[in-house]
């Protein structure tokens, strides 16, 4: 009881704003590149990177268990394409904010799940345990037969009998220290206590929640031999002294082990199953923390239909005091100019994360969301790769033409461009972009492509409106923006004016000028 209190204590205390920690991505994405399927939608990494969703994921993150990092991560590639499922992602999101009861009776159980570092159950799971069943047979044997017949005979034929103990210790303590590294001890712990946690959560009384609870209920049915072995499992590798010798003689943690395996690969489905939803539940109470912490957000509104999207004031979630912008699009393209640290890059994302949460967790950072649901693809910050010899300019095609070929099956997808082609030449970066932009937007899409060619937008002709982002260069005050989106194409070329304010050589400035005057 008085452990409880210290945990809600810290509960407590961390609501709504999480704990900072440590993420490890390589390890906490595991278990979406194991489960996804070819056949589905799912964010790429390139449109991952292109949003920053590392960053997006540690600040939104505020799960307590390693199966709510592993899931939520999985929930945000992978957006739900059923409203019903959406809405109803959304209500028990709202219930815990609303609930705190409910809320710290099931966080309760999840603080004391928590997490592992080094977490390699999923991968247990997936990848399955080696069966022996000649092992198995030897050491029934060596830590059972073996030991039992060797004091029945000392009993009855005297003590000096007992000294072939002391061999067949020997012999055990060897096999114990060569198996040990050997039988995922820690990941079948852990696995034991995602199966002690999924017990006391599926006896939550909750209609709100029933939709987990009982499939909870249902699956701990069909692994209850996995649950009780997995706690004597854990017996077995925690005492010391006497008790711990005899596990050792008795070779007691290795035959628990490889009856285990057996039993764990057959049902390895249900315990994933009972690992994501475990998973859920932590997620969608750590979103309802996240949104415990914004001052505003919207509800999406989705419509039938071809591609269609209007975002009202939307923000970007990391930026500290953000100015505002909104878009409205059917079946149309954006070409976005402006300079450099102008705000197309952060428009661009802006747009992606508020299309990513409304999908995925049915919050969107704008005052108004109204959208069909749509895929979503970038090419935002693509880059070269040394270790495969791929030059900048391939990554890019390569990059675009993922757009290309994911737009071919008509269903609406949301396109994010920013520089096509800026590692090649500009006349043929021109050509190429604007045939690309051209060709894309016959299907149902909406394509938001920011360039500093000018010339594109000309090119593109009327599939495409113009906006821009501006600033100011002025010799008092340096470089200032307003962050807004404006309607046209920029007007103003201020490159030079900034490399003049940093302080360049006067002949540079003067010779770039009358490069542009003579050009």
């Amino acid at each position: 009881m008085f452990g409880n209190k210290r945990n809600l204590e810290y509960i407590r205390y961390i609501w709504p704003k999480g704990a900072e920690r440590k993420r490890e991505f390589k390890n906490i994405r595991y278990f979406h590149d194991s489960i996804k399927k070819e056949e589905e939608f799912y964010i790429d990494d390139q449109t991952w990177n292109d949003l920053d969703m590392d960053k997006i994921y540690s600040n939104i993150d505020r799960t307590l268990t390693s199966p709510g990092e592993d899931v939520f991560y999985h929930m945000l590639r992978k957006p739900a394409n059923d409203i019903e499922e959406l809405k109803n992602r959304d209500k028990i999101i709202d219930f815990f904010r609303q609930n705190k009861e409910a809320r710290e009776e099931i966080q309760l159980q999840l603080y004391k799940l928590g997490r592992k570092r080094n977490n390699y159950t999923v991968h247990m799971l997936k990848e399955g345990l080696v069966e022996d069943n000649s092992k198995r047979w030897m050491y029934n044997l060596l830590g059972l037969v073996f030991p039992i017949l060797t004091v029945i005979t000392a009993l009855f034929m005297g003590s000096r009998y007992l000294t072939l103990l002391v061999l067949i210790f020997i012999i055990n303590s060897f096999i114990h220290s060569r198996e040990r590294n050997n039988m995922n001890v820690d990941s079948i712990l852990y696995l034991g206590s995602v199966i002690k946690a999924a017990k006391r959560i599926s006896g939550s009384g909750y209609e709100e929640i029933s939709c987990y609870t009982s499939k909870l209920k249902a699956l701990y049915g069909q692994i209850q031999y996995i649950a009780k072995n997995s706690v004597s499992f854990g017996r077995a590798e925690g005492n010391d002294g006497l008790l711990d010798s005899l596990y050792i003689m008795f070779l007691a943690q290795e035959r628990v082990y490889l009856k285990m395996s057996n039993k764990i690969n057959q049902k390895s489905k249900e315990l994933l199953d009972i690992y994501q939803l475990i998973g859920e539940l932590d997620s969608l109470i750590g979103f309802s923390a996240y949104r415990e912490c914004l001052e505003q957000f919207s509800k999406p509104n989705f419509i039938e239909g071809d591609a269609y999207l209007n975002i009202e004031k939307g923000v970007h979630p990391l930026i500290d005091e953000p100015v505002p912008n909104s878009i409205l699009l059917s079946r149309k393209g954006i070409i976005l100019t402006g300079t450099n640290m102008s705000g197309k890059s952060t428009f661009l994302r802006m747009v992606g994360i508020n299309v990513l949460l409304a999908q995925s967790f049915y919050t969107c950072l704008c005052d108004k969301y109204e959208a069909c649901y749509m895929k979503l693809m970038s090419s935002i910050s693509p880059s070269d790769d040394v270790t495969s010899g791929k030059s900048f300019y391939l990554g890019e095609a390569e990059a675009m033409l993922r757009l290309i070929n994911n737009a071919k099956d008509g269903k609406p997808i949301l396109c994010l461009i920013d520089e096509i082609f800026r590692g090649t030449n500009p006349i043929e970066r021109i050509a190429a972009s604007a045939e690309i932009l051209k060709y894309i937007i016959n299907f149902n899409t909406i394509v938001i492509a920011a360039t500093h060619d000018h010339e594109i937008a000309r090119l593109v002709g009327q599939d495409y409106r113009c906006y821009y982002f501006s600033e100011k260069v002025n010799e008092a005050e340096g470089l200032t923006f307003d962050y807004k989106i404006k309607e046209g194409i920029s007007p103003t070329r201020n490159a030079i004016k900034l490399l003049k304010f940093l302080g360049y050589p006067k002949d540079i400035i003067e010779g770039a000028l009358s490069n542009i005057g003579d050009n």
